[in-house]
């Protein structure tokens, strides 16, 4: 049987598990789905942090932790005086949490 590509989709979803479960996530073994599927389970947002990192993980090659640091935003604004726009600059530390 043929599978169209226009019906054929997926959807990636990382999984976030506590560290406690990292053995039996990781284990060779373990071919019991029911037990598995026990710890696809919503992570505590509160536990999370959200914070921009470098373009740098933008390509595949990068696989390395020099992807995750927290980087400062740089942001440009055009602030209007009068007739003529003059540049203003700040800056963002984007190292603490954001909460929503």
């Amino acid at each position: 049987m043929r599978v169209s590509n226009s019906v054929w989709s997926t959807t990636v979803m990382p999984v976030i598990l506590d560290p406690y479960n990292y053995e039996l996530w990781l284990d060779p073994g373990m071919n019991d789905a029911d037990t598995v599927s026990e710890l696809l389970k919503p992570y505590d947002a509160r536990l999370m942090r959200c914070y921009p990192v470098s373009t740098r993980i933008n390509h595949v090659a990068n696989d390395d932790e020099e992807c995750s640091p927290p980087v400062v935003l740089e942001f440009h604004l055009s602030i209007r005086f009068g007739s003529k726009a003059r540049p203003a600059r700040l800056l963002a530390e984007a190292s603490v949490p954001l909460d929503f």
